[in-house]
Order: C-alpha cells, then structure tokens, then sequence
C-alpha cells in the first residue's frame, strides 16, 4: 500500500538528526538496510527530517521509531467515518 500525506499550511521545520549510541549503530543500520530490501522504506531526499528515535527492549531488538511531531502539525487530517451496526 502507497500513502502520500496531504499537508496544509507552512513548511515543516527540518529537525537535525539524533546521535545513535555506537553500540546499537550495527544493529539500527542492519534494521535499516531490512526494511530496504523489503522495500518498506525507500531512500529519499525530502526537505522533511523526521529524527530517529532507537528504543532498546528486553531480549527483543532495537526498535527504530520517528519522531514526526512537527510534521504531524502540518499534516491535513483524514477523518474516517465507523459505520453503525
């Protein structure tokens, strides 16, 4: 599924990238180069900078986040409507 998010109003603030801890870099990079070859994510080169955020689990891997706060408050809600039963 391809999704393109409508924004409104001004341009998002382009955030700087978070530094990741040495020791989680292997591991964040081999995620990222996954989620590539699966083509769930694609490189891109887009005013935008969500900055990645790593969240470290017990006896799980990291698991890579994005912090798209700023873009959030340009983006154009979609309302979904329920239907009744």
């Amino acid at each position: 599924m391809e999704y393109r998010f409508q924004l409104q109003g001004g341009v998002p603030k382009s955030q700087n990238s978070r530094p990741i801890p040495l020791a989680l870099r292997k591991e964040a990079q081999e995620q990222v180069e996954e989620m590539l070859a699966d083509h769930i994510i694609e490189e891109s080169y887009s005013s935008y900078v969500n900055p990645p955020t790593l969240v470290q689990r017990d006896g799980k891997r990291v698991r890579i986040c994005l912090d798209a706060r700023e873009a959030n408050k340009f983006m154009t809600p979609v309302r979904a409507t329920v239907p009744s039963m």
